[in-house]
């Protein structure tokens, strides 16, 4: 599976590939990728023809990929340090993040394998397994200094999701009520009676928490109208309305695979 373009850098768990190890594409190799989402439908039969639906469970996809020592744009030999080096990066036991191409996947390596020829060049082929269904894009942060009011734009550009749940952190620079309303789709989260400087986190996507940065026992939630920010696909008007403030939004798109 040809997942990956040929001639292209990443980087994983911090470490950069960039100048000295290059994803390739085996010459008679599987040039074909996965487009979209695994998935398979839950239902039942049901009264007639027609069977009862009850969802969809989409799948975490293995990708293959391969790469190969390039040095001044020309394939290199590996050396065993290397090769050992490798090994010690790229084994881990926990999903971390593999960026390639402007997207962010979640992986582990699960299977490798490795081919030279008599000069020590060679092919390394991985299998990575995701942790989700999807890629992400690089994590988005709009980042607004709010004094009495605000506006601005978010850009929802997932093509897994019709929405995305961005996390919010909140920190109260003057006042103890402040609003953030979506005006595309008319929702406002509100959070009214704060302590003076406070400072709140809004874990959104899957968690959906809000706390203090300053006392995690504090009742955070309690302060809030229960409402949790969502963005649809496209343009979103976001407004802010506090005495002053610094807001951010935080998050990723999630982008299907092709």
């Amino acid at each position: 599976m040809a997942q990956f373009d040929r001639n292209l850098w990443f980087r994983f768990n911090g470490f950069d590939s960039k100048g000295k190890y290059m994803i390739c594409t085996k010459g008679n190799g599987d040039l074909t990728s996965q487009f979209g989402v695994n998935r398979s439908i839950n239902e039942e039969d049901g009264v007639g023809d027609v069977p009862v639906f009850y969802g969809v469970k989409d799948e975490c996809p293995t990708l293959e990929m391969s790469i190969t020592k390039v040095v001044n744009d020309e394939i290199a030999p590996f050396t065993e340090i290397e090769l050992s080096e490798l090994t010690r990066i790229l084994c881990k036991k926990e999903y971390n993040a593999f960026e390639c191409g402007g997207l962010v996947y979640y992986v582990i390596f699960t299977q490798g394998s490795l081919w030279r020829v008599g000069s020590g060049q060679g092919v390394i082929t991985l299998n990575m397994r995701l942790s989700s269904p999807h890629a992400y894009s690089p994590i988005m942060l709009n980042s607004v200094r709010c004094a009495e009011e605000k506006e601005f734009d978010v850009y929802n550009k997932s093509t897994y999701d019709d929405f995305i749940y961005p996390d919010i952190e909140i920190k109260m620079l003057k006042g103890n009520n402040i609003i953030i309303e979506n005006v595309t789709t008319g929702q406002i989260v509100k959070f009214e009676g704060l302590d003076s400087g406070e400072h709140i986190y809004v874990y959104n996507d899957n968690m959906k928490q809000m706390v203090s940065k300053l006392d995690s026992k504090k009742n955070i939630y309690s302060k809030s109208n229960k409402e949790f920010l969502k963005l649809p696909y496209g343009r979103n008007k976001i407004k802010i309305t506090c005495e002053e403030a610094k807001v951010k939004l935080i998050y990723q798109n999630k982008i299907n695979l092709f």
